[in-house]
């Protein structure tokens, strides 16, 4: 018999609609650590446009990345610097706390009510981490109101990310504080329980993260290529050369005649990939056919342990077995056949079906 949905109430439904407002904006929240665009942390023009949230908040070798000589010379104060960490790095953790809140809220009341708590100190932990950024900003300000000469060398900034971050994390303070007054008390007795299509989805989640982290934002980086650009500069719209650089390629003589060989590479590559993504698959489909729990265990180790040895070894490894005085050339030649060692590793033939097995 098909499942009879209850019928909310006005209370139930204002409390899920606000619900869904907290979740989109904390996935919001989240992102925006990784976007450099917006980085509250970039409280004067020294600091790397390309830096992040998260980057400044975990690496400080990174945010003070070419201010050594200005925090040597005391234009910027190193105590300035390390509160800009410091409170970046709360201002990251109030971001994750909130994140996971909202992986919560979508449980029972008791995951819900362990939600409201996350996202209410997440909220809260992240406005303590963009204040300090703020304080430290009025540091530096501060600084070059006192000593004006200090101006050219420090460029106080005023980012954008500040006033960003600021209205977010009040958003995600006052949205909490919403659902916790509206949403009902568990009983003490109630277990945290989840569907099982929300449990699978959080599992996804770190994977959709990682993919968008490392796969999907860094085309951001793809706009360099229509702009004149040199290395520590900025992308202004005075340099927009449109496809002057892709047309340049075609061209220029001493790059013209290469064209067809990577165009060639490249979908060679691509093809390869594609039509053997299947095989990760056919050997998964293998590993749960096997009936033997030794076998598939042994099988399991042997496939898995070369995800751990360091490439450094893999390639000593293979240079002891496929170079000049390897051990596939002193066997040939002690047999007899061959005359003289070979270099396997040098070899031109079946690279593209080599690269694809490395």
């Amino acid at each position: 018999m098909p499942q009879i949905q209850k019928k909310l109430t006005g209370k139930e439904l204002t409390t899920n609609i606000i619900y869904y407002a907290l979740r989109a904006t904390i996935v919001l929240y989240v992102v925006l650590l990784f976007l450099p665009g917006v980085n509250p942390a970039r409280i004067t023009e020294k600091i790397n446009r390309n830096l992040s949230l998260f980057t400044a908040g975990f690496f400080y070798k990174s945010l003070t990345d070419g201010l050594g000589r200005v925090i040597s010379k005391g234009w910027i104060p190193q105590s300035t610097m390390i509160t800009l960490n410091l409170t970046s790095l709360v201002a990251c953790l109030g971001a994750f706390a909130a994140g996971v809140g909202g992986c919560f809220s979508i449980g029972n009341n008791k995951c819900r009510r362990i939600g409201n708590i996350l996202t209410l100190s997440g909220g809260a932990v992240g406005l303590a981490g963009i204040i300090g950024i703020m304080v430290a900003r009025n540091q530096l300000v501060q600084l070059v109101a006192e000593h004006p000469n200090y101006a050219k060398n420090t460029m106080p900034n005023d980012p954008m990310g500040i006033k960003l971050y600021l209205a977010m994390s009040i958003i995600v303070l006052l949205l909490s504080v919403a659902t916790f007054i509206l949403s009902p008390k568990p009983e003490k007795d109630e277990p945290l329980h989840m569907e099982a299509k929300y449990r699978l989805f959080l599992m996804f989640m770190p994977f959709a993260l990682l993919i968008l982290v490392f796969s999907y934002l860094p085309l951001w980086g793809w706009r360099y290529a229509f702009f004149d650009y040199k290395a520590g500069d900025t992308l202004t719209m005075d340099k927009w050369r449109g496809l002057f650089w892709f047309t340049y390629l075609f061209q220029n003589p001493a790059t013209s005649k290469h064209i067809a060989r990577v165009m060639l590479n490249t979908l060679a590559m691509s093809g390869i990939g594609i039509a053997f993504s299947f095989l990760p698959m056919v050997f998964a489909i293998f590993l749960s056919e096997i009936k033997n729990n030794k076998a598939r265990s042994l099988i399991q180790t042997f496939t898995t342990i070369p995800n751990f040895i360091s490439w450094v070894l893999v390639y000593a490894i293979a240079l002891c077995i496929f170079s000049t005085d390897g051990f596939i050339s002193s066997f040939m030649i002690q047999n007899g056949f061959w005359e003289s060692g070979k270099n396997m590793l040098m070899s031109s033939k079946h690279t593209w079906l080599k690269m694809w097995a490395w």
